[in-house]
């Protein structure tokens, strides 16, 4: 849906074309090497077309709800109602 937040990752050897090669299972290979040098094309691209923040910016006031602490003050813990001590 448009406007929604996403999350995007990818692993640090995928920005590495020149990365040595391990002697691995031809699928392995396929899945690891494949269009490796077109990574930083694809990253420079995304990173044109949207904004990225830290996953805790972009849900800040919902954690804060959670969490029992306002948007300005960072996050931290629920607060924990005491358990009163057995008799």
């Amino acid at each position: 849906m448009r406007g929604e937040p996403g999350v995007f990752y990818t692993h640090p050897w995928e920005i590495d074309p020149g990365q040595p090669r391990l002697d691995v299972s031809r699928l392995a290979k396929l899945r690891h090497y494949t269009h490796l040098g077109r990574m930083r094309e694809r990253l420079e691209r995304l990173l044109r077309q949207f904004r990225f923040e830290p996953i805790e910016e972009c849900y800040r006031a919902e954690l804060a709800a959670l969490t029992d602490a306002s948007p300005d003050q960072g996050l931290r813990p629920p607060a924990v109602p005491a358990v009163p001590e057995p008799q």
